[in-house]
């Protein structure tokens, strides 16, 4: 089968990637995007007061973010040391690599909340679930009033605050990562025994690396961190985190966690990452790497896009022809992870045919590939 592409279409255009390098694209580009939110953001609010739809209770939410968690301490000693929380939908065909790779680095339990998923995770998930290893919950969409009288999707916040209120007591170190993040240490050393230094502080912040399509137009018959080595050179702005649930009070939005006095969030080097400086921090990744697969092929951005859509139920947040921004993520090779890859298939017992048979296979997928056909003018070959 090979490596996939499109007849006579180029993937990459060289005019676009001396466009969108790194320069930019990462810094000049991101930059213009933060100055054009802020205002907006300005725009939205004096709007929502002259108009007197202003929303104080979504202000306050914006501003100083969701502190719901208690403060008090656990009475009875944690059962895991480190576990995973997420938020997915419709990820059934990458959930059991995504487990069983995180099982590989140190992980103990996986707390997943199914938002509206409707290509039953159960048949995946029964034997972890069983076997005590992953715990269920079914978390529908969540909308609240925002500041300017919108409605804003906080289905994924709501998420993080339900799984560190219930089971704050069951872990010690919870991390608050997504089904196409990968976390790793290239130490090669359980992500457990790393933590052990981190203990004084209330969570350790991580950086992203973005990786792209590595010009795939199907999924390749390899797992994910096999199949797709090539990344944007740039770290990206955001980061995502692994908390001591005991010290978190509520989360600013998905990557930004507040803590209750006395504790904050470091990065792998121990250097304070506050809210407002958190982008000018320079990235390390020395200690942890956190690989982020955001588009996959381009048949699965497809899909993202037209079938799966966000986490609020809606494919609003994704616009399919956006990818040609994520193919500058391509410009560097990185093989960083490839020493878990024996160990992975060997723990899923995988079969990269059969797996890329029964996806394709796939009524909804058969179509998605008929679609992008017709978009392209061409004919994607199997």
């Amino acid at each position: 089968m090979g490596r996939q592409s499109l007849d006579g279409v180029p993937l990459v255009p060289m005019e676009f990637n001396a466009r969108y390098s790194r320069t930019g694209l990462h810094r000049c580009t991101c930059c213009r995007m933060q100055i054009a939110s802020g205002i907006l953001a300005i725009v939205a609010l004096t709007a929502a007061v002259l108009s007197g739809n202003l929303n104080l209770a979504g202000l306050h939410r914006r501003l100083y973010g969701m502190r719901v968690l208690p403060t008090t301490p656990c009475k009875e000693t944690p059962r895991y040391y480190l576990t995973m929380m997420t938020t997915f939908k419709n990820m059934k065909p990458y959930i059991q690599e995504w487990i069983e790779f995180h099982r590989l680095v140190g992980f103990e339990h996986f707390y997943l909340y199914n938002n509206n998923s409707t290509d039953m995770p159960e048949d995946v998930l029964n034997s972890y679930i069983r076997k005590e290893i992953a715990t269920l919950v079914y978390q529908p969409s969540v909308f609240l009033t925002a500041y300017d009288g919108m409605r804003e999707n906080y289905s994924q916040k709501t998420a993080i605050l339900d799984a560190l209120r219930r089971f704050r007591c069951q872990t010690r170190w919870m991390a608050l990562l997504d089904m196409d993040e990968f976390l790793f240490s290239p130490t090669k050393r359980p992500i457990p025994e790393l933590l052990k230094s981190f203990e004084p502080y209330g969570g350790i912040s991580l950086a992203w690396l973005r990786f792209g399509t590595s010009s795939h137009m199907l999924p390749p018959p390899q797992v994910t961190i096999d199949g797709y080595r090539r990344r944007m050179r740039a770290p990206s702005l955001n980061w995502k985190n692994i908390v001591q649930t005991v010290c978190v009070a509520g989360i600013q939005d998905v990557h930004e966690v507040i803590y209750h006095s006395g504790y904050h969030s470091v990065d792998e080097l121990h250097r304070s990452v506050a809210r407002h400086t958190h982008r000018h921090v320079e990235r390390s990744f020395h200690l942890f790497r956190l690989h982020h697969y955001f588009t996959r092929s381009w048949l699965d951005w497809w899909l993202r896009v037209y079938d799966r859509g966000s986490v609020s139920g809606s494919a609003s947040k994704f616009k399919f022809d956006a990818l040609q921004y994520y193919e500058p993520a391509n410009e560097l090779y990185d093989d960083t992870a490839s020493f878990l890859v024996k160990k992975l298939e060997a723990a899923m017992h995988w079969n990269g045919a059969v797996w890329r048979r029964d996806f394709l296979g796939e009524e909804k997928v058969k179509k998605a590939v008929a679609a992008m056909e017709c978009k392209y003018n061409t004919t994607i070959r199997f």
